[in-house]
Order: C-alpha cells, then structure tokens, then sequence
C-alpha cells in the first residue's frame, strides 16, 4: 500500500479575511511559522515581506542582518517580498530556491517536486547551492518546477494572478493524480493511500473544492474507475 503525506493537527476554518495570528515558536535560528489541515494563515515579517501559508505548511524565518532567509519546510506558501536591493530574499524548499529583491511568486513542495509560479516580478530558480548559470530566470505570468536538481524552463499560464487555493479551489488540466493529491492532503487530516501505485499516472482534469476532499475524490473514481474508501484516518483508493 502506498500512503502519501501525513495528519496534520485539527482541521480549521478558512476565513475570508486572512489576519496575521500571533502564534509562532521561537527558535535560535529563526521562526516557525505553521498551519494546520484547511487552515490558511498570513504571516507578516520584520522586513515588511508577508507570507500567506496553505493548510499543512511550515516555514522558518530567518531575518538578522544582511540575512533574509525562509525555509519552506512544508506544504505551499504565496510570498510578497518587500523590495531591498542590499538584501536579497532566498527561499529554500526542498532541493529547490528562488532568489529574489522584490516580488510575489507561489512555491509548493509536491512530493519530489518544488514548484514555482511568479505573479509579480522577477526571481531566479534551481537547485540549492548550484551556480547561478544552472538556474533560471522565471519572470511575471511564468512557472517552473524543479525535478531531479533541475530546473524546467519557464513557461506562460494563463491561470489567475492570485493562487486559487487562497479561495479554497483547485484548477486542473492533464494533471497526473500523484500531483493533485498532496493538494488535497493540505485540506484533511486524513492522508489518501493508494492499493495500486500505478494509479499515480491516471491524468485528471476539473476543477476542485480542497475542503472536500472525500467528494473530490470520489467524483474522480466515478470518472476514472476507481473507488474510494473512507476510513477513520484515510481516504483508501482501490481499482474497481
């Protein structure tokens, strides 16, 4: 059986408004910042930056100095960095890091993929610790995602400016399932296991609500002959 992602503390309400909640913890070498399934939360940091942090997310804020550094440690946050061109902003997320002066991009860890779109500015994207020459320059309306310690290169979406999970939504189009699922995941408490891995593949096209995930994926099945079972801790999805 193949298990993806883990519980998360108790799901919360997602609210219209996002507020900046003053719950952090403390650490010598930064602040963490997380959220719970289904919960969105704004942080808003010393440098006049702010984060807004999907459900299931963590982040460690790291800000002394010439140093501002962030960690996404889980999950998908949406970043509006204030401009300083004598301190630039990195953000660390998996293998992944985006460089940055000022601008408004979403990053997301997806199991073995980190994945980047920029909705305002310009940031440079690849593996942590590489040279400047083996990354990419992903500018306004682009994405890229880094695989494997490489960058893609940027490409146009026509999607909104604004991330639709801030709404609770999720839009897709060819998407194979091992990427739609972490999505649902940040949403539930449950995790999703799969009996056949092979049904990672199966590509998947719609538009979702997050806050239910059991729906989602049970008009999948529906759909793509699968079923889904749902049990006291996982959403259990079986060929038919």
């Amino acid at each position: 059986m193949l298990a993806l992602g883990a519980a998360a503390a108790a799901v919360a309400v997602v609210v219209g408004t996002f507020v900046w909640l003053p719950r952090s913890e403390a650490q010598a070498h930064g602040e963490i910042y997380r959220t719970a399934a289904g919960e969105v939360r704004e942080v808003a940091l010393a440098d006049g930056s702010s984060v807004l942090l999907n459900g299931a997310s963590a982040i460690k804020v790291q800000l002394d100095g010439d140093v501002r550094h962030v960690t996404l440690n889980a999950g998908e946050a949406l970043f509006d960095v204030a401009h300083d061109a004598d301190r630039p902003f990195t953000v660390e997320a998996g293998a992944g890091e985006v460089t940055v002066l000022g601008t408004r991009f979403d990053l997301a860890l997806n199991d073995d993929q980190v994945e980047l779109e920029v909705s305002r500015g310009l940031v440079r994207f690849g593996a942590v610790g590489a040279d400047e020459d083996e990354a990419v320059l992903v500018r306004q309306a682009q994405r890229s995602t880094l695989q494997g310690g490489t960058p893609t290169m940027p490409v146009a979406y026509a999607g909104p400016s604004e991330p639709e999970w801030r709404s609770g939504w999720v839009e897709v189009t060819d998407m194979p399932l091992a990427q739609l699922l972490p999505r649902l995941e940040r949403w539930t408490t449950k995790t999703i296991e799969l009996k056949d891995p092979a049904l990672l593949e199966q590509r998947v096209a719609g538009r979702f609500m997050l806050s239910e995930p059991g729906a989602v994926l049970s008009g999948l099945g529906a759909m793509y002959d699968f079923r889904v079972r749902e049990t006291d801790s996982a959403f259990v999805i079986e060929r038919i």
